[in-house]
């Protein structure tokens, strides 16, 4: 369910962003100049730092397009990071490399222009308004036979959401994941898993029968 404070933002974002489609164009030379900012308005982002509910305000690089890939490249230049700030207190990311390649990519989002500033570290602080989500259902294969409360898995695959990435673990290794119905299963299982954000875990949500 999409709550309200989403979907409003999505909304303003989307109106916000093809009022000043003429401005980009005209500031910036054409979407191959974008450098990743919308004068005044907005700034793409990769996290620099994980986001949890718990620290709502990180450091993020800032985005700019590389014409000779046609696509996003984060500058990690330590001296161009700004804080990306989470109103909600909801949003969980990881950072850019906390995992090798080809999971290296942090969450990547849009950020509204900065509404105050942080006097401490003296940078910029900007509010997201979309992010790339966390994965929340998995699936991937039982490492080897279980009886016990837990489990690894492999081969893991996000179901749900589109695009999804998952956070607290290497996507590329295997994943522990909670089996909370005491069942029992062989190796090469496949095991369907959520996010359970109260625990912090994976849970085993199915096997097959």
């Amino acid at each position: 369910m999409v709550d309200g404070y989403t979907r409003n933002s999505s909304k303003r974002l989307s109106g916000l962003l093809k009022s000043h489609e003429q401005d980009r164009t005209d500031l910036t030379g054409g979407r191959g100049q974008q450098h990743g900012v919308i004068p005044f308005l907005f700034r793409r982002f990769e996290l620099a730092e994980d986001l949890d509910p718990s620290s709502t305000t990180v450091d993020a690089h800032p985005l700019n397009w590389d014409t000779e890939t046609e696509a996003y490249v984060a500058d990690t230049d330590e001296d161009k990071t700004f804080l990306v700030s989470d109103p909600t207190g909801s949003l969980r990311g990881r950072k850019k490399d906390k995992f090798s390649s080809p999971n290296d990519q942090g969450n990547r989002g849009w950020a509204m222009k900065p509404h105050d500033v942080d006097l401490e570290i003296g940078k910029d602080r900007w509010e997201i308004l979309r992010m790339q989500p966390n994965a929340l259902l998995i699936r991937g294969q039982a490492t080897a036979n279980w009886t016990a409360s837990t489990m690894t898995i492999d081969g893991v695959v996000v179901m749900q959401p589109d695009g999804g990435l998952i956070t607290d673990q290497d996507p590329g290794g295997d994943i522990t994941v909670t089996d909370f119905f005491d069942w029992d299963g062989s190796e090469n299982d496949d095991v369907f898993a959520y996010w359970d954000a109260e625990s912090v875990t994976w849970k085993q949500a199915m096997v097959p029968c």
